[in-house]
């Protein structure tokens, strides 16, 4: 079993558009610099292969600071994606599972 708390797009560190203020790469990427969303991208699916029968993936959905709804993390929502589209309609509908 393996288990992914708080994977929120805050929670990634990833968020589009943001930079880190004394991230002087970031500002001007050049080929060959880190991506983090390769990283995290990279991350997910280790732990997706690493999951031996079963994987909780959870995200609290709000803001802590204004209880806003969030965006699910873009790797997290392309995964639920990539699930939904390879069940069966018989499957999707007994899991429950919903394309947003």
């Amino acid at each position: 079993m393996v288990c992914i708390l708080g994977f929120d797009e805050a929670g990634t560190g990833v968020v589009a558009g943001s930079t880190d203020g004394d991230d002087l790469a970031a500002t001007a990427p050049l080929v060959g610099d880190r991506d983090p969303r390769s990283e995290i991208r990279q991350a997910l699916l280790e732990a997706v292969l690493a999951a031996g029968e079963h994987l909780v993936i959870t995200r609290t959905g709000h803001s802590i600071r204004t209880n806003q709804q969030v965006p699910d993390a873009t790797a997290l929502a392309e995964l639920r994606d990539t699930i939904i589209a390879t069940l069966s309609p018989q499957a999707g509908a007994r899991t429950g599972a919903q394309s947003r």
